[in-house]
């Protein structure tokens, strides 16, 4: 039995294997990118327009991002919230302290 022979033929199925599970695993991932606004102008259905800070957020990876939170820190009385495209999503409030 050749151990030589034997390694040039498992080598390139071994850098085959290694390759497809190092491509899977980097580039199917979701990657989320968050850009702030200092500033920002969001209309009201009928009122003024609201002048605060933006939060911008963007899956820039391929697999969908799921279980997201973005917390903040004021009340969620004075937070307008707008989704493109729109989806399904839930607002939980934990208790300060």
């Amino acid at each position: 039995m050749d151990i030589e022979l034997i390694a040039k033929i498992a080598a390139p199925f071994l850098s085959l294997i290694t390759a497809a599970l190092l491509k899977h695993y980097f580039e199917n991932k979701s990657r989320l990118v968050t850009y702030m606004g200092p500033a920002a102008a969001f209309p009201k259905i009928g009122g003024p327009q609201t002048h605060t800070h933006s939060v911008v957020l963007q899956n820039a990876g391929k697999k969908s991002a799921t279980n997201v939170r973005i917390p903040h820190g004021v009340p969620m009385a004075g937070v307008d919230l707008q989704l493109y495209p729109p989806m399904h999503y839930t607002i939980e409030l934990s208790p300060i302290g």
